[in-house]
C-alpha cells in the first residue's frame, strides 16, 4: 500500500484546519477523522502522530502531538455506502490540545494553492508502529493548517 499525503487544511476539498480550541473532526461532532487502512487488520499496530514546524532535515520543533482511538478490524458502511473491509484508524486532536498549539507566524496569509512551511502552516505526518516489524508510513508528511478564532481578533 502507498502512502498517501492528506492536508489537514481548509480548502473546496473540505475545511479540516485546527482551529485552536476546537476538537479535530468535522462538525457538528468533531469526534476525530476516520482513516481506513483497506484489506488488513493492524489493530495490534500502535499509531504515532506528530505536527512539526518543518522537515526532518530542517531539525524541527514538534508543536502537537495526534491522538488515536483504538483501531479496530472490520467491515464498515461509509457515509456514502461504500462498504469496505479493514481497519478503522480515528485520529484526534483534543479541544485542550489545540488551545495551546502554537500558531505559524504568518497564518493568516495562510494560501491552500501555495503554503508555506514553517511560515502560514506545520507539517504532520502518521506512522503505525508494529509490535514486531516493519513500520507503515499511515500518511506522508502534509500540511496542517492551524487557525485562531478570528471572531475575537480586533482590527486597528
Amino acid at each position: 500500500m502507498s502512502c498517501n499525503t492528506f492536508h489537514l487544511i481548509n480548502s473546496e476539498a473540505g475545511c479540516y484546519a485546527i482551529q485552536r480550541g476546537v476538537s479535530l473532526g468535522a462538525p457538528p461532532a468533531n469526534s476525530g477523522l476516520a482513516i481506513f487502512y483497506p484489506d488488513t487488520d493492524v489493530s495490534t499496530y500502535t499509531p504515532l502522530g506528530q505536527i512539526k514546524t518543518g522537515t526532518v532535515s530542517s531539525n524541527p520543533d514538534l508543536v502537537g502531538t495526534l491522538t488515536f482511538d483504538p483501531l479496530v478490524y472490520g467491515t464498515f458502511t461509509l457515509a456514502d455506502g461504500r462498504v469496505i473491509t479493514g481497519t478503522k484508524i480515528i485520529m484526534q486532536f483534543d479541544a485542550a490540545a489545540s488551545s495551546v498549539i502554537r500558531l505559524p507566524p504568518n497564518w493568516l496569509d495562510f494560501d491552500a494553492e501555495e503554503p508555506l512551511l514553517g511560515k502560514t502552516c506545520w507539517i504532520y505526518d502518521v506512522k503505525l508502529i508494529p509490535p514486531v516489524g516493519r513500520v507503515i508510513a499511515l500518511i506522508a508528511p502534509s500540511y496542517v493548517q492551524v487557525v485562531d478564532d478570528v471572531s475575537r481578533l480586533v482590527l486597528l
